[in-house]
């Protein structure tokens, strides 16, 4: 049943992930503590739950940098990020490379 719950967890996650999403909410969602969520979410899912937003927000962005003409600031902002700054910095981290030079790269290939 717990695990039931984390799919729709995650479900929620998927169709909101642009938008500010708090873990007391997803902990609503789960019927479940703080606690106890967390700790089922990383043994579930192998990373937290603000990790696994964080991936999926990234994830989307790189299709946008690579199917659309989007700016950087457009698309921090469709996937839940107001500071482009942040958003390049956490790009970057996941990466390895800045969302200009990965959008360069994607017209390239």
């Amino acid at each position: 049943r717990d695990m039931k719950l984390l799919d729709d967890v995650v479900a929620y996650i998927n169709d909101h992930f642009n938008r500010n999403i708090s873990i007391d909410y997803l902990c609503r969602i789960a019927c479940m503590g703080r606690t106890k969520f967390k700790t089922l979410f990383k043994q579930r899912y192998s990373c937290t739950v603000t990790e696994f937003i964080q991936q999926r927000r990234l994830s989307h962005a790189e299709s946008l940098l690579t199917t659309t003409d989007f700016s950087i600031q457009q698309i921090a902002t469709a996937v839940g990020y107001t500071n482009s700054s942040r958003f390049a910095a956490l790009f970057k981290q996941s990466t390895g490379l800045f969302p200009t030079d990965y959008k360069k790269m994607a017209q390239r290939e």
